[in-house]
């Protein structure tokens, strides 16, 4: 994906979720709504999977292994890294939303998972730093594109 379409979509993402929490607001429904391009659908979430993606397979799992309810810490820190990668470059996401792409449920569970990496980070995990770089990599190659 090249870095003016990603800039275009997640400010059209951002545009959405701000109507989104607008109309919520004012008369109490929640709704997802969708942009629809001229020649494609494009839906808020499309590349915020694409991006738990290319995070799974830069740790060698697939997207669906993320969602799996393990607590074997290589899928816990493949979670971590999602929910904090996606906070990054999708700060417009509501912590549940975050939650529902990566598996984790409720928005404590996100806040956990994000207070883990950011801990996990700062203090030069030995198990996790080499995964965290590895996925840093892959997501500046994935966001040149």
């Amino acid at each position: 994906m090249n870095t003016a379409r990603f800039k275009t979509i997640n400010s059209l993402n951002i545009i959405i979720s701000r109507a989104e929490h607008e109309i919520f607001s004012t008369t109490g429904l929640r709704m997802k709504l969708l942009a629809i391009g001229d020649d494609e659908n494009i839906q808020a979430d499309q590349y915020a999977e694409e991006m738990l993606s290319v995070i799974a397979n830069a740790l060698g799992y697939l997207y669906a292994d993320m969602k799996k309810k393990s607590r074997h810490k290589e899928y816990l820190h493949m979670r971590y890294l999602g929910a904090f990668f996606l906070k990054q470059y999708y700060p417009f996401m509501t912590l549940e939303e975050i939650g529902y792409l990566i598996g984790l449920g409720d928005h404590t569970s996100v806040l956990h998972a994000l207070t883990q990496a950011k801990n996990l980070i700062d203090t030069s995990n030995e198990m996790f730093t080499p995964k965290y770089q590895k996925v840093l990599e892959a997501i500046t190659q994935w966001t040149k594109e």
